[in-house]
């Protein structure tokens, strides 16, 4: 009679559910809990609950929320569980001769405990699933659409993880190997990214950390919890309450991740069948993998272990400031990865005796210390020199002490080579501002008698998006002075002129933000602690006003120097809300422009309006010359009765508004 091959065994595929039931009962008990809390909720509430849309649309919005917010936690968490149940015999000795010795070949072997796996991470969510819907159709607001697109998230989420899971049962034979692998198989992009971009932030100006933006594709948790998401839609133009609907979004990403999972269960079971049974008890069961294992352990410790040991044998006692200094850091980097490449070693042979030829080893991982050093030391890539061609640029985004506006090309490019030239300014003066840094960090901040030199704390960000479609950021904390802010050829002086320059003052006054609409404005008197929302078709005039007193010069210019240089203000603000966004998201940008008694355009509409008047603007001036001659120091006029306008005309006049600063 021909033989027949099987690929599955229902008797192994039984016993491992009957062996393992303590585990997939237990996840199943707790999975109970919703549908009884669901349960408790509607008959304690019985009298008020009824039927209708809106507890249909509560019901799917519960459980798509849970799909996407909380079984991603869940089934990660599960799956390496499962998959060390199934394939634990793999890491004994006498239990993978003794699953070896059926008469089953390993493709049976690996399709049967693959299914046993799956079918325990699946048990709890179908009894839990079928319970919460055995409720929903007894109270009538059964969804079947939704509970069939939670079923599918939920099962593209267990073959993503288990997938992973039983990759990393494949290619080690220690139980404790497991897990570990299987974290950092799933977060290792992560780590490294985050390792990395730690360290050369420390060498080079401006940097900032990687944004993950390719990292976070090689991890699946933070991709799927990033992109996976239940949002309230609309239907149609209904913007209401009752024409909102939840639905999934990120469904590519599931399925993508579902497709890697099958890829490396196709994967294992290749390393299944060319595994050696005699590998049990191996922290690699391949010899390839041997050298990965081991320089990659080198490199972790060297970032993490080598890191440590530059805090706290150089950091803390020799580095002056925050910038890190290459040579000691090369030293520490080497000494953490040649502790983690023996303790890699160690594993792996699973001796102590492990120093006796391996200077080849060390001196590999030296060597590539040595290059990271090499690269951090002197940039050849030009990472913290990078400043793009006006031509190249976009659009900027400035923002920062007193500034913060965003320019387009076609529109601003004036005020776009003025970043630009400013951006190099600053990598040009690096040296300076590094130790000015660790100057003023360690000693303190110099103050010149004489010269009364003031310094100002100043954080810039600059958001380039080029016209190839990349992005460049750059964050810059320096210390400006005085004296430096006059020379118009320093990064001070090109940034003191940038913040009080022209396209400043009008992005901080009337420009409305690119891809927004102004929604409110209202005037706020601190003097009467009161709001007043001015009228849709007042907007305009209050804006054009605002135009007038720019156009006429009667505005403060901002400085870095905050105070020191600007004029005093009213106790009036314009305040302005514009919808960045959908209507109903409820995401907004706000801006508050001061009102200054130079700005005589503004006053002036607001008076003809109504919402200043005789009254309240000899309120605002009686506050203004008070806190003024406070602080000129001048303690003659401390106190004042009822003013007449003409006595008020003439304080004015002696005291006079603060003139804008130049």
């Amino acid at each position: 009679m021909p033989c027949k091959r099987s690929f599955f065994s229902p008797t192994l595929f039984k016993k491992n559910l009957t062996r393992f039931w303590p585990v997939w009962g237990l996840a199943s008990l707790g999975g109970t809990m919703i549908p009884l809390w669901l349960l408790l909720g509607l008959v304690a509430n019985r009298a008020s609950v009824q039927i209708n849309d809106h507890l249909a649309q509560d019901f799917v919005q519960m459980l798509y929320e849970v799909v996407a917010y909380a079984v991603p936690y869940v089934t990660i968490a599960y799956a390496i569980l499962c998959a060390m149940l199934v394939w634990g015999y793999l890491m004994n000795a006498r239990a993978v001769g003794l699953m070896h010795a059926l008469p089953a070949d390993r493709t049976c072997l690996f399709v049967t405990g693959t299914a046993s796996g799956l079918a325990m991470m699946l048990i709890p969510y179908v009894i839990t699933g079928a319970l919460v819907s055995l409720v929903a159709l007894c109270w009538g607001f059964m969804d079947f659409k939704a509970v069939c697109l939670t079923a599918l998230a939920v099962i593209l989420m267990t073959v993503t993880y288990f997938g992973i899971a039983t990759f990393c049962a494949m290619i080690t034979g220690n139980s404790f190997a497991v897990p570990v692998l299987y974290v950092l198989l799933n977060f290792l992009s992560i780590m490294v990214t985050a390792l990395f971009s730690s360290l050369y932030t420390s060498f080079f100006l401006g940097v900032t950390e990687s944004n993950y933006t390719i990292s976070s594709w090689l991890c699946p948790p933070a991709k799927i919890l990033q992109n996976f998401e239940a949002v309230r839609d609309f239907v149609g133009e209904t913007y209401t309450s009752e024409g909102r609907v939840t639905v999934l979004h990120g469904w590519g990403t599931l399925f993508l991740y579902a497709g890697v999972g099958l890829a490396l269960l196709g994967l294992s079971w290749l390393l299944y069948r060319l595994r050696h049974s005699e590998s049990a008890g191996d922290v690699m069961v391949f010899r390839w993998l041997r050298p990965v294992f081991r320089y990659g352990v080198a490199f972790l410790s060297a970032l993490t272990v080598g890191r440590l040991f530059y805090v706290m044998l150089w950091e803390s006692v020799f580095q002056k400031g925050d910038w890190c200094d290459p040579v000691p850091m090369g030293f520490c980097l080497a000494a953490g990865g040649i502790l983690g490449y023996y303790i890699a070693s160690m594993l792996l042979e699973k001796s102590l005796r492990v120093f006796k030829g391996s200077l080849r080893g060390v001196g590999a991982v030296c060597a590539g210390v040595l290059v990271l050093t090499l690269w951090l030391g002197l940039d050849p890539f030009g990472l913290e020199t990078r400043v793009p061609d006006a031509g190249e640029v976009e659009s900027v985004r400035v923002s920062g002490y007193n500034i913060d506006m965003a320019l387009y090309a076609g529109q601003y490019d004036e005020d776009i080579r003025e970043v630009v030239d400013l951006h190099q300014a600053i990598v040009d003066d690096r040296a300076y501002i590094k130790d000015q840094e660790n100057i003023y960090r360690a000693y303190g901040i110099p103050y010149d008698e004489e010269s009364q030199t003031e310094w100002q704390y100043v954080g810039l960000t600059l958001r380039y998006t080029l016209k190839n479609g990349s992005e460049l950021e750059r964050v810059y904390n320096m210390y400006v002075t005085t004296d430096r802010a006059e020379d118009p050829n320093t990064f001070d002086g090109k940034l003191e002129a940038l913040v009080s320059g022209d396209q400043a003052l009008r992005a901080r006054t009337v420009e409305i933000p690119r891809g927004t609409q102004l929604i409110e404005l209202s005037v706020y008197n601190w003097v009467e602690q009161a709001e007043y929302v001015m009228a849709e078709d007042e907007w305009n005039g209050v804006l054009d006003a605002i135009k007038r007193d720019l156009a006429a010069g009667n505005i403060p210019r901002a400085s870095l120097f905050g105070g020191t240089r600007q004029g005093k203000t009213y106790d009036l603000e314009l305040h302005m809300r514009f919808q960045v966004r959908h209507p109903e998201d409820q995401r907004y940008s706000y801006r508050s422009v001061s009102v200054y008694p130079t700005m005589t355009e503004t006053i002036q509409y607001l008076i003809e309006t109504g919402y200043l008047d005789t009254e309240k603007l000899m309120d605002l001036q009686r506050d203004y010359l008070q806190d003024y001659t406070t602080a000129t120091g001048d303690h003659e006029i401390t106190e004042w009765g009822l003013l007449t306008q003409e006595e008020l005309q003439a304080l004015m006049e002696e005291y006079g508004a603060l003139p804008p600063a130049d």
